[in-house]
């Protein structure tokens, strides 16, 4: 139940200043399979947010943040001025509009079904209202914001009692409902509570239905594999033997068993248009750019987890002919690496990346501003570094997408190859939308395409979390999960005394990506991915940690050039000079990075910096 935190006083002139939150956004957004569920539950918890402000504007409440209704969805908290004595009618009303609109989206999902399940505690709505007073408007937004805090810390909620009952699987907090017949594949088993599932279908639908293609998002296959499927588009488009192979890929999917007759219906490639795709014959084409992000791996045609994911028993006649088809399958996608290959492109990379940003103190910040027309303009700020990092993330050469972005918070996925890149693209999108805001903590983390998606959100969260424990914030983390479990991180101050406007930690990071192969490599028998930095240069760092530490504390040039000689040693590929410069560099920024780690990592900093680099300089291109 919602209630209001009672006014500190009252009024007779001024306005009420009204604040509506959407509490627990972070964890319904996180409780997710894939991509197409994250961004669907981004869009539902924006969608309610957007109801809750048009239900204020409605009732003439003059809307503070949002100033408008932002062009990349809602915050999830909206603040708004009324005429003195309706605010808390006003904003009791924008609750009841969001509960009505959950509500209505559930009966939907269940139409038919014999009734909508029920979702205790989503959405759950926190709203206050702060009459005005003789502390002006500012001291009217703290008494607001105090009385928010406080009204979080009252969890009310009614007694719910499932006895011998399975609880979600995404949601433990919830008990497994009836998976809806709505569009929902007959393969899809999960064991889900009603919002998820109202989360599921929506990803579902959306993929489906072009007019809504740009809410729909790339699977995390689809993020990574984008740029060596956009190479063979380029090769296929005047290579017939290329083309050939993509064909026989696209049968073996289309043209698959009965078992496999429903594949999850996800816009698999961010929505940057390839030429030649609408031409006549092209829809082999077509398909490997829109849903063949996990069908050029070889990995993906294993008989028994396909047959697993779509139900189809792992024994008997018809597996036979299944694992047959999965073989060709397997070979198609193994001959189009082979002709690739020779034509100087390297296989898919298994692994992509989550981009997390969010800004600094804002509430601090937001908190020293003292008119709403103040608010207002930083509600515009905010809405245009959010247009800008979306469009910095779909631009041809990054070939990521946004999941959510509100220009205080960010959250993206991008191919391994272009993550480091977007991190500072997107850090420096408030100077560029000429916004004064404050600075910015990111984290990059990579992971393999198969890893569970909502553990990697709960990592980079907390990757983002040790970046804001840097003595001043305003940090990266960039760390990596491997699909055995492994892992590392490291984190540096997205500027360092010693660095320029131009010279940021994802730059100094950037240094370990292998340089593309030249021109014609592949033609000339060259080797595709040359100058690759060894993993086994961590293992000198370890052995060496103490005496490496001594050297650095007693002459910082000294250091330098003991780095550089263990990278050179573990350097491979090109001419000797290019490893020559390439070693010059990397300890250069290696003494820089680890020199500007977190204190709490003492001497295994420099350890953390070499794990990363070797991880991005192996898996990343």
């Amino acid at each position: 139940m919602d209630q209001q935190a009672a006014p500190e006083t009252e009024s007779d002139t001024g306005e009420d200043l009204i604040i509506v939150a959407l509490s627990g956004v972070q964890r319904f957004i996180t409780e997710s399979r894939s991509t197409a569920d994250l961004r669907a539950a981004s869009r539902i918890m924006s969608e309610l947010a957007e109801t809750a402000a048009h239900t204020c504007a409605a009732h003439r409440a003059r809307l503070v943040l949002p100033s408008a209704t932002p062009s990349t969805g809602a915050p999830n908290r909206i603040v708004a001025l009324a005429r003195a004595g309706e605010g808390a009618d006003i904003a009791a009303l924008a609750a009841a509009a969001v509960h009505k609109q959950w509500s209505d989206s559930v009966e939907d999902v269940y139409k038919g079904a014999g009734g909508a399940p029920a979702t205790p505690g989503m959405p759950r709505v926190v709203w206050v209202c702060a009459p005005a007073s003789d502390d002006g408007y500012q001291g009217q937004w703290q008494r607001a914001q105090q009385m928010l805090a406080a009204r979080k810390r009252v969890q009310d909620f009614q007694a719910q009692a499932w006895p011998r009952t399975r609880v979600c699987t995404l949601s433990p907090r919830w008990p497994v409902d009836p998976r809806p017949e709505k569009r929902m594949p007959k393969h899809e088993d999960d064991a889900l509570a009603a919002a998820n599932w109202v989360k599921r279908q929506r990803g579902r639908s959306t993929a489906r239905d072009s007019r809504h293609r740009s809410q729909g998002i790339a699977s995390t296959s689809g993020f990574a594999s984008a740029f060596y499927r956009r190479a063979v588009l380029e090769h296929a488009a005047d290579d017939p033997e290329v083309a050939g192979v993509v064909s026989d890929l696209h049968d073996m999917v289309t043209h698959r068993p009965s078992g496999l007759s429903t594949s999850t219906p996800v816009l698999d490639t961010p929505e940057t248009p390839v030429p030649g795709l609408e031409r006549p014959g092209a829809g082999p084409l077509r398909w490997l750019w829109g849903r063949g992000g996990r069908w050029v791996y070889p990995q993906t045609w294993e008989a028994a987890t396909l047959a697993r994911e779509f139900g189809l028993a792992a024994s008997g006649p018809d597996f036979a002919a299944f694992a047959e088809h999965c073989a060709l399958g397997r070979l198609a996608a193994s001959e189009l690496e082979r002709l690739m290959g020779e034509r100087g492109v390297a296989p898919p990379v298994p692994h992509l990346a989550v981009l997390a940003q969010d800004l600094d103190d804002m509430g601090a910040h937001l908190g020293r501003i003292t008119t709403p027309e103040d608010h207002q303009r930083v509600s515009a700020q905010l809405d245009a570094v959010a247009r800008a990092q979306t469009d910095l993330l779909r631009a041809p050469d990054v070939l990521g997408d946004a999941v959510y972005a509100g220009g205080d918070d960010l959250l993206a996925f991008t191919p391994a190859a272009t993550a480091l890149a977007a991190a500072a693209a997107c850090y420096r999108a408030p100077a560029t939308a000429q916004a004064q805001l404050p600075s910015a903590s990111s984290a990059v983390l990579f992971f393999h395409h198969r890893y569970p998606l909502h553990a990697v959100l709960e990592t980079v969260r907390e990757a983002l979390a040790d970046a804001k424990r840097m003595p001043d914030k305003h940090a990266l983390s960039v760390g990596y999960i491997r699909r055995s479990g492994a892992r590392g991180a490291t984190v540096h101050p997205w500027r360092h005394e010693t660095s320029t406007e131009a010279a940021l930690a994802a730059d100094d990071m950037a240094v370990f990506l292998p340089e593309p192969p030249p021109e014609g490599a592949g033609e000339r028998g060259e080797q595709v991915r040359p100058r690759v930095l060894s993993p086994r240069l961590l293992a000198d760092v370890d052995r060496d940690r103490d005496a490496l530490a001594d050297l650095r504390d007693a002459d910082q040039d000294d250091y330098e050039r003991e780095l550089r000689r263990l990278v050179l040693r573990h350097t491979s590929g090109s001419t000797e000079a290019a490893r020559e410069e390439f070693a010059s560099r990397t300890a250069k920024r290696l003494r820089i990075l680890a020199g500007a780690a977190p204190p709490w990592r003492g001497g295994e900093a420099l350890a953390d910096t070499v794990r990363v680099g070797a991880f991005v300089a192996k898996e990343c291109m």
